[in-house]
């Protein structure tokens, strides 16, 4: 795992290989707000932008509410993320690589942001590694 920046925010960089080849790679953000639960919202909002600007608008974009209590007060989509009530996922296809850009959390007060680019192309490989437990 790296330690790198984007958009002036920490993140870890992972690389994922199968069979010696590159797979795929992930950012985790280190992106902590404390009680400020708004501002996980504003910070995927930010690298979202980033993203649509570099590869256009996506294919897929998602807001699923587990919950919806709090979905008709924006400023309640922060404490709802992170009682797990709702999740963000955007996805793009660019040649053959897949890109997702999620925010979750896992459970209370685990978010988890995170940008994953894979092969497409390769990713067959990524299931038979996983089949056989390697």
């Amino acid at each position: 795992m790296y330690d790198t920046e984007i958009a002036l925010i920490k993140t870890y960089l992972m690389y994922s290989f199968v069979y010696d080849k590159l797979v795929g790679s992930s950012y985790f953000f280190d992106d902590p707000h404390g009680f400020r639960y708004n501002n996980y919202i504003s910070s995927f909002e930010h690298v979202k932008d980033l993203l649509i600007g570099k590869y256009g608008d996506p294919i897929e974009d998602n807001t699923e509410w587990l919950d919806d209590t709090y979905k008709k007060n924006k400023s309640d989509w922060g404490f709802a993320l992170i009682n797990g009530f709702v999740k963000f996922n955007l996805a793009w296809q660019i040649g053959e690589t897949w890109i997702e850009h999620t925010l979750v959390a896992d459970s209370m007060y685990d978010v988890r942001h995170i940008i994953y680019y894979r092969s497409l192309e390769l990713w067959d490989s990524v299931i038979q590694w996983q089949s056989e437990g390697l």
